[in-house]
């Protein structure tokens, strides 16, 4: 399986989620939770508490966001300009950062 593939819902269902699944139920006494998709949680959820007899409920109920397209900035006004030495203002103490910074 190539781990593309891991990201398609029906391919996760059909194949990686019983695998995951036999491994967890095997080294833990319980799972705390699932989190995903509505349809992979309960599916896994249901399997879970099959192959367990775990007693599954729904706690809360959370949004799954997907980025679909990617919006670059707009270009920032002004330039470059070339950095500096801070300037230091009377009063200003500076001497404790700088010992935490120098270590």
């Amino acid at each position: 399986m190539e781990v593309a593939q891991l990201f398609d819902p029906a391919v996760f269902l059909e194949r990686a989620a019983p695998l995951l699944l036999a491994a967890l139920a095997d080294v833990l006494e319980g799972l705390p939770g699932v989190v995903g998709g509505a349809p992979e949680a309960c599916e896994f959820a249901a399997a879970w508490t099959t192959r367990t007899g775990a007693v599954a409920r729904v706690d809360a109920g959370h949004g799954v966001y997907a980025l679909e397209r990617v919006v670059p900035p707009r270009p920032a006004d002004g330039g470059h300009r070339a950095a500096r030495r801070p300037r230091l203002r009377a009063g200003l103490r500076l001497a404790p950062v700088q010992r935490f910074v120098k270590g």
